[in-house]
């Protein structure tokens, strides 16, 4: 019996096989997350272009809805992917002279200041990773991805 532990202990055929199923899981799980990685960033890219792109409808629009409607349908529009209204916020900010006034429309400005309006739109989505490997920014297992645009209207 020790004959045979003694020469199983010297023989080193297969440790190459064995070396490379240990190397060859760590490998996958990385490409499998980087691939994930990816595929995040690519939901982020989309949800960016569709702000861009609403902001840019909103400035060419004929006004036949109101311009938060045309944002958040011109957004779902682009984004795809089962995007919702209720996961846009469109804002509206007036500045007088660069103090920040607390209403949109109301609260004019008094005429020496100067009146700057900007009109934004944020998105966020939740994305859902392929492999289940939770890390400290993940809610509810998902990955929150958020984009913005602005432009100044006045």
């Amino acid at each position: 019996m020790r004959r045979l532990f003694k020469s199983l202990r010297k023989d080193e055929r297969g440790l190459a096989t064995v070396e490379l199923a240990l190397s060859a899981t760590m490998l996958s799980i990385m490409v499998a997350g980087i691939a994930d990685l990816s595929l995040a960033y690519s939901r982020k890219l989309a949800l960016e272009q569709a702000a861009q792109r609403a902001i840019e409808k909103q400035m060419q629009t004929t006004g036949e809805d109101t311009p938060e409607g045309t944002l958040k349908s011109e957004a779902i529009a682009q984004a795809g992917g089962g995007l919702t209204a209720d996961k846009i916020t469109v804002t509206y900010t007036r500045y007088c002279d660069g103090v920040k006034r607390n209403t949109y429309l109301s609260d004019r400005c008094v005429a020496p200041q100067i009146t700057t309006r900007y009109l934004a739109i944020q998105i966020y989505d939740d994305y859902t990773p392929i492999l289940p490997i939770t890390f400290g920014t993940l809610v509810d297992g998902k990955y929150r991805v958020r984009a913005q645009a602005g432009v100044r209207i006045q």
